[in-house]
């Protein structure tokens, strides 16, 4: 339904209830980000963002995140020298 076939009235209400829909989803949102630990963040926002068209942009967004902490997380062991040259190069190429 789109919202021009509306009359006057309707069409405010549901733009309203659009409206309504993002701020409880923006609601959650802040308190997944409060309440959860970095852990369970990416899966609860995962469930928040299902059926809505950022989905997919979040999954791809998400995806990219993971490898950027594993990519810090092998560059923090070379800097306190746990990894050597060789270490370091085969983690980086997987």
């Amino acid at each position: 339904m789109d919202i021009s076939d509306l009359d006057e009235g309707e069409a405010r209400k549901e733009k309203a209830r659009h409206v309504a829909a993002e701020f409880v989803r923006y609601q959650q949102l802040g308190y997944i980000l409060a309440c959860s630990s970095p852990s369970d963040i990416p899966k609860k926002l995962s469930e928040l963002t299902k059926g809505t068209p950022e989905h997919d942009g979040f999954l791809a967004g998400l995806d990219r995140y993971q490898k950027e902490v594993e990519r810090q997380k092998i560059l923090k062991r070379v800097l306190e020298n746990d990894l050597t040259w060789k270490e370091w190069r085969c983690e980086m190429d997987r």
